[in-house]
């Protein structure tokens, strides 16, 4: 018997126990929830910065190679442009050089016609073509030989 008031006795503290610190327990856990709440949001947050960030960091990059890609275009076109103007400014320079062997000088009564360069050519000698000088009758001069260029 009394081994059992014993028991009534332990079981009875337990039980008072168990209602004073009841309240502070459940307090607790309280605090504990709360705070695991706030971690997870705070996580929660972190993660969406970081989803944030790669998402601007992508589209950044994106925006940098649509950068690249057109100066990569517009130097590509602006060399291409230079090429085509070279060639037709060497073009126009080997059409001017056979031009300039086209051209003859001749003299108001002479019968020959000549180069820029002749000794014969002088201050009054016309340019024309040598087709038009010998249109006109002209035969090239046997100094400078017009026709050889």
């Amino acid at each position: 018997m009394k081994s059992f008031k014993r028991f009534v006795v332990c079981a009875l503290v337990a039980a008072s126990l168990a209602a004073v610190a009841a309240p502070a327990f459940a307090a607790s856990l309280k605090e504990l929830a709360a705070e695991k709440v706030k971690q997870e949001a705070k996580e929660q947050v972190k993660e969406q910065a970081k989803e944030k960030v790669k998402e601007y960091a992508k589209e950044y990059a994106k925006e940098k190679a649509e950068e690249y890609l057109e100066n990569r275009k517009a130097k590509k076109e602006a060399e291409k442009q230079a090429k085509l103007e070279e060639e037709k400014r060497k073009e126009e320079e080997a059409k001017a050089a056979e031009e300039a062997k086209k051209t003859v000088y001749i003299s108001k009564n002479g019968k020959k016609y000549h180069t820029k360069s002749c000794r014969y050519t002088g201050k009054s000698s016309q340019k024309v073509t040598r087709a038009k000088a010998q249109e006109m009758g002209k035969k090239p001069c046997n100094t400078c030989h017009p026709d050889a260029e």
